[in-house]
Formats: structure tokens, C-alpha cells, sequence
């Protein structure tokens, strides 16, 4: 899903010309999604979760999926603010050295 977000996003970029701003908002909740689930799987199995107990008790998952989306939200807004204003809203040249060609 991830892979298919990023795929959307940059060939409307290429294809406009400049970068949606719904497009990338969706793609910061899908990589933030993606780092929540992550971490909650492997934090669960850390617990022994599917390995030597059946079931987490409620309030273990609780805090587990607290935690979880909290990080995941956190490291969407990191994300967000580091590409959006310090990448994309600086212009690069494309352009190579002479000596390159």
C-alpha cells in the first residue's frame, strides 16, 4: 500500500508539475500508519503475544496501542514538517556539471 501511495503521488508530480497537497497529506498518514503497526507488532510480540501467550491482557494492549499511535502521529508530523518545508519548498537545481557529462 505504501509503495502504491508513493507510486500516485510522484507520477502526479511529474505529470503536474508541482506536488498535491491532499496526495501528500494521505501519504504522511499512510508512513505514519505504517510506522504505528510497526511498532505495535513488534512491541506485541516483544510482550510474548502469539509466541507464549494466546492473548495480551486489555490494558497491555491498551497501553500498547496508545503508545503506538501517539508515536506513529508524532513521527508523521516530524515527517511532514522536515519534507514539506525544509525539501520541497527549496529549489534544486537538476541541472549537472559539465565536467560530469
Amino acid at each position: 500500500a505504501r509503495s502504491v501511495c508513493w507510486w500516485i503521488f510522484l507520477c502526479d508530480w511529474n505529470n503536474v508539475g508541482i506536488h498535491s497537497d491532499e496526495l501528500w497529506a494521505g501519504l504522511v498518514l499512510v508512513e505514519g500508519l505504517h510506522v504505528a503497526l510497526s511498532n505495535f507488532l513488534l512491541l506485541s510480540a516483544s510482550f510474548g503475544w502469539g509466541i507464549t501467550l494466546p492473548a495480551l491482557r486489555w490494558q497491555l494492549l491498551a497501553k500498547l496501542v496508545t503508545v503506538c499511535v501517539v508515536y506513529g502521529a508524532v513521527s508523521s508530523a516530524m515527517l511532514y514538517d522536515f519534507v514539506e518545508f525544509d525539501f520541497m519548498t527549496t529549489a534544486h537545481p537538476f541541472s549537472l556539471p559539465l565536467f560530469v557529462l
